[in-house]
């Protein structure tokens, strides 16, 4: 306690005092007595902001327990507990906000990393696709599909060669590029084409 503080209680209280007694206390000991009952006030708040029961932290979110403790585990924020640090939480928040700074700014979510029940959830939900698939007839072997390509890449083949002895160089140049485009047509439609255990499916 400093002197100032000790002088600011003696006057306190002996504007308590005067005013027990019905009588006027001075302007002096009037302010000392504002001073020490703000102070008193902000130490009150200042030891209760420490322990913010988990309740009224439910109350003010509108989130159940549940969801709080979900977030507070997926960001790095500590109001999951049975009682929350109102000035630790403010610090993690504006660590929080620092560190993603450019993402908020940006708008663009993409860059967040996925936590594992996300990705878990990701995972099943392809599961599930390809299941529903495989039960609708529409996942295709993919031991199926090769002879079909093979037998494509021949037919360009042939007809290259055909061009070349038929009608020269030049219309076999026509041939290749011909030939490159289709081919760019046959792997651009194979881009389509979902690979999973050994199987293949056409969207």
């Amino acid at each position: 306690m400093t002197l100032s503080d000790k002088i600011d209680r003696d006057l306190a209280r002996q504007a308590l005092e005067k005013q027990r007694q019905g009588q006027r206390p001075s302007v002096r000991e009037m302010a000392a007595l504002r001073r020490v009952e703000r102070d008193r006030q902000e130490q009150e708040f200042s030891d209760l902001s420490t322990k913010i029961p988990q309740k009224w932290w439910r109350e003010w979110s509108g989130r159940q327990t549940a969801t709080l403790k979900a977030q507070a585990a997926r960001y790095g924020l500590p109001f999951g507990g049975k009682a929350i640090d109102l000035p630790k939480l403010v610090r993690a928040l504006h660590d929080f906000l620092a560190a993603n700074a450019h993402k908020l700014a940006s708008g663009d979510e993409r860059n967040a990393t996925p936590t594992a029940r996300e990705l878990r959830q990701a995972e099943d939900a392809k599961i599930r696709r390809l299941e529903r698939l495989k039960m609708e007839g529409r996942l295709v072997p993919i031991e199926e599909l090769w002879p079909a390509i093979d037998a494509f890449a021949g037919h360009i083949r042939r007809a290259g060669e055909s061009l070349l002895r038929n009608h020269g160089p030049e219309a076999h140049d026509l041939g290749v590029i011909g030939r490159d485009h289709h081919g760019y047509v046959a792997v651009h439609d194979l881009k389509d084409v979902k690979i999973s255990n050994r199987s293949a499916n056409f969207l």
